[in-house]
């Protein structure tokens, strides 16, 4: 087990002794927007679209949009295209560095129907006669999906997940993405025997997209089997299986929107580290979503991500190397913001904690004894940044674990330390950036290549193609 897998478990037994969930960090580690547009589905069986969607801003209240039958494509696809015109409006082609749309979702479940649907509709030319809308609706849902998967994002945020990142819960990690059961914890019912108690009925319900499997044999299997034997007529079935599906999925929606009002009403201050991440997702989700968008809708033939994979291995390569890049941009800023998170970093030898010995302005350098209780992995020219400063980053050039002692060289800023401060020094990877140059380097080359061969001929270029033939 690693270092931080222990970590995990020594947290969770001391929830478990106080008898309710402990706050992870002393700053709030989540950008989550003041009205998020929040979005809940529910499938039936094991379809791949939804029968009921609830969709709207956590203040207002939410629209509900449903199916009898989610066999039905066309049905579906109504449905599906009506909640996606509110999507659209949500998410516009547009760059505002003021605000930013935010989608907050249950869990992972709904997120991955949404994955789904961009299967289903981003390139399909059926069912409805005009696939305009739908197909543009999937390209979003796509976007959202892979915006996702950025660690530095803050446009698509699960709920399950952010009470995670805030709150350590005195349970095993199995249950921790069910966000019934994790609010019920978050309420104080008085010990932990009532609390646990009250987590374990929630957590009875079905909160994914899937419904509770007794639940459907007995609400919708005999009523979807009537309402197919009228060949989907018999309006009363109809009216009765969409209560079922409605009610189901504003559950869902609420649960969401209840978290989200827990998040918000916590006392513990934002982490400043943040704000530099929400510049980076900003930057993603316009290179994903909005300028593409913005070029389609001014006529320009645009090259859409595929909703399988990277075709090209070294598209694939370069996308895995940013993510894990940029989990460690996370890991820093949020770091530098937060000292128990530095002090995390201290322990699995991602940073230095010790005494300065000696700082030397004239000759930019830096001597730190250091008092890491663990070995520390020391690589002669890795780059450390002290705890809460952007502007100073110091190179390793040696280290003697006889002494515990480092020495370090100034790269960036001027060393004006005295003489015995403490001091962290963290980690600090600079090839985030480079990566990020090389592939809006390849964008333009490519967008640069494709405008040229959409281009027409010259009389001397029809002349030369002449020639070839």
């Amino acid at each position: 087990m690693s270092d931080s897998g222990i970590d995990d478990v020594a947290d969770r037994l001391r929830a478990w002794s106080a008898g309710r969930p402990l706050r992870r960090w002393n700053t709030r580690c989540v950008d989550i927007a003041e009205d998020p547009f929040v979005v809940a589905l529910v499938r039936v069986g094991g379809e791949g679209r939804p029968a009921a969607i609830a969709y709207g801003k956590a203040s207002s209240t939410p629209s509900v949009c449903s199916t009898p039958d989610s066999r039905e494509p066309r049905a579906v696809a109504e449905m599906v295209e009506t909640f996606g015109s509110a999507l659209l409006t949500e998410f516009p082609a547009e760059e505002d560095l003021n605000s930013w749309p935010q989608l907050l979702l249950p869990d992972r479940s709904h997120l991955d129907l949404l994955h789904q649907m961009a299967f289903a509709y981003s390139f399909a030319k059926w069912p409805l006669a005009d696939m305009g809308r739908l197909n543009t609706v999937g390209r979003l849902f796509n976007a959202l999906f892979l915006q996702w998967q950025n660690p530095i994002q803050n446009t698509v945020l699960l709920a399950s997940d952010a009470l995670q990142s805030l709150y350590i819960f005195p349970a095993s990690l199995a249950r921790h993405g069910h966000l019934a059961f994790l609010l019920e914890w978050l309420v104080d019912h008085g010990n932990r025997v009532a609390r646990r108690q009250a987590a374990t009925r929630a957590e009875q319900r079905s909160v994914s997209t899937s419904l509770d499997g007794a639940f459907e044999n007995q609400e919708i299997g005999d009523r979807l089997k009537r309402y197919e034997q009228s060949q989907r007529t018999h309006a009363p079935t109809a009216t009765a299986l969409k209560r079922v599906l409605e009610k189901e999925v504003l559950d869902r929606w609420q649960l969401a929107r209840a978290a989200h009002q827990s998040i918000r009403l916590d006392d513990r201050p934002p982490n400043y580290g943040l704000r530099t991440l929400r510049s980076f997702s900003q930057r993603s989700w316009s290179r994903l979503w909005v300028l593409p968008r913005q070029k389609e809708l001014s006529g320009e033939r645009v090259y859409w991500r595929g909703t399988e994979t990277d075709m090209s291995a070294v598209s694939a390569a370069e996308e895995m190397m940013t993510i894990e890049l940029a989990t460690q941009l996370r890991q820093e800023a949020l770091a530098h913001g937060d000292v128990d998170i530095a002090l995390s970093l201290v322990r699995r030898g991602k940073a230095v904690q010790g005494t300065v010995i000696a700082s030397h302005s004239d000759a930019e350098s830096l001597t730190v004894e250091y008092d890491n209780t663990d070995e520390i992995d020391f690589r002669q020219g890795t780059t450390y940044r002290p705890f809460g400063t952007a502007e100073l980053q110091v190179k390793l050039v040696g280290a003697d674990p006889s002494v515990r002692v480092a020495w370090f060289t100034v790269e960036k800023g001027t060393a004006s330390f005295e003489i015995g401060e403490d001091i962290i020094l963290i980690e600090y990877n600079p090839d985030f950036f480079v990566m990020n140059k090389i592939r809006n380097m390849s964008q333009q080359s490519t967008t640069a290549l494709g405008q040229l061969l959409r281009a027409p001929l010259s009389r001397s270029g029809e002349a030369a193609a002449a020639g070839d033939e």
